[in-house]
C-alpha cells in the first residue's frame, strides 16, 4: 500500500464510486468526489511521513453524524474530518475492497441528515 502510485490510488476510487452509486443511488444533496489527499504513515521509522494519495470527499452531510454511521458499519470505515466534510483515504483500503468501503460510504450519506 505505501508504494501504490496516488494516480493508481485514484484510479480504485473512482473505479469504487462509481460502482457504488451506480447500484445504489445518492441522495440530490450529498456529492461525493475523489480528491487528491495525503496519507500519514505513522509511527516507528517513519514519524510524521506524508504519501500523496487519494480518497473520497463527501459533501452535503453531517460529517460527524456520516463518521459515526461509517464506523458503526460492518465491517466499519474509518475516515476522517477535514474542514466539516468526511474524507476516506483509499489507500487504507485493501485493494478489491473499494467498491464494498465506497457502498459503506454512499449508504452512510444517504442515512445522515444535512449539516
Amino acid at each position: 500500500m505505501l508504494r501504490e502510485s496516488p494516480a493508481d490510488v485514484a484510479e480504485r476510487a473512482r473505479r469504487g464510486l462509481e460502482a457504488a452509486v451506480e447500484a445504489d443511488g445518492l441522495d440530490e444533496n450529498v456529492d461525493v468526489a475523489v480528491v487528491a489527499t495525503r496519507s500519514v504513515v505513522g509511527g516507528g521509522s517513519f514519524p510524521g511521513f506524508e504519501l500523496e494519495s487519494a480518497g473520497w470527499r463527501v459533501e452535503g452531510a453531517d460529517a460527524e453524524r456520516l463518521s459515526a454511521a461509517c464506523r458503526a458499519s460492518a465491517p466499519p470505515l474509518i475516515g476522517r474530518i477535514e474542514e466539516n466534510r468526511f474524507v476516506v483515504d483509499v489507500r487504507t483500503i485493501t485493494p478489491g475492497e473499494e467498491r464494498e468501503a465506497a457502498a459503506i460510504l454512499v449508504e452512510g450519506a444517504r442515512t445522515v441528515s444535512p449539516p
